[in-house]
């Protein structure tokens, strides 16, 4: 009896393999406060194919003295949200980048640049290890560019990495882009926007805020002392009054007495 064709496992089986390896700490400023996030690279191997995924998720806002811990649906890793991913493809020789469609992410994290953050640490990893991969085509849907905004913004992430594309319109708004191999690809984000956190620099920053914190402290210290002395000279005057009012009430009435002979 014939053996029966063996399905190649899906993406989602891919990722669902992964596991993590390492975990980062990034730091997101933007409009006078800074987000700060984790960053986790999980990585699947199999004989046939070799998976990498990178994700995000929030876990702290600073703005100014206010720091903010962030939880709930904020503090979550998502599947869908906050990730990219490629998988190597050892028969074909081919690299599938995704999500497809673009990468979102939440409300938190938006306004940073993290989607070509996320993506440029796709192709570093793929670079690195397949350089002489081929990038699978990927298909620009026309309802990602449903105005010139979405279009001139997703056309620009695809080329800002390096991609190449065949447009299937004049308008540019359907077609596909692709690379012939993985070390041609660029791997570029705003460091502006998205820094990465060494453990020297996480050190120096909470040096930084207990230094802000005690200097903080010595003011509060600092007005309580002055607002005590300046409560117990304003004692010691209401007493000096109170003294020289008894004297100046004491001094009339007996002049008056005198006065009046009595």
């Amino acid at each position: 009896m014939e053996n029966a064709t063996q399905q190649a496992p899906s993406a989602d089986e891919l990722l669902a393999g992964t596991e993590a390896q390492s975990e980062a700490v990034l730091a997101l400023p933007a409009s006078g406060q800074t987000v700060f996030a984790l960053v986790r690279k999980l990585r699947g191997q199999r004989a046939s194919s070799d998976t990498f995924r990178v994700q995000l998720r929030a876990c702290m806002r600073q703005h100014g003295d206010d720091w903010q811990l962030l939880d709930g649906d904020d503090a979550k890793w998502y599947d869908t949200l906050n990730g990219a991913w490629v998988i190597a493809d050892h028969g074909s020789r081919t690299l599938h980048f995704g999500p497809k469609g673009g990468i979102p992410v939440s409300e938190t994290l938006a306004g940073h640049g993290l989607p070509s953050y996320l993506f440029a640490q796709t192709i570093l990893w793929a670079k690195q290890r397949y350089p002489d991969y081929a990038v699978a085509r990927i298909l620009l849907h026309p309802d990602e560019a449903t105005n010139e905004e979405s279009r001139l913004r997703r056309n620009s992430f695809y080329a800002s990495q390096g991609f190449d594309f065949e447009w299937f319109d004049h308008e540019q708004r359907a077609g596909c882009c692709f690379k012939g191999r993985a070390d041609q690809l660029l791997a570029v984000w705003d460091l502006q926007t998205v820094r990465d956190l060494s453990c020297e620099a996480l050190i120096g920053l909470v040096a930084e805020e207990n230094t802000l914190r005690v200097e903080a402290q010595d003011a509060r210290a600092r007005m309580a002392s002055h607002k005590e002395h300046l409560e117990s000279r304003f004692e010691r005057e209401r007493m000096i009054n109170l003294i020289l009012t008894g004297v100046t009430c004491f001094v009339l009435t007996m002049g008056l007495m005198a006065a009046l002979g009595v």
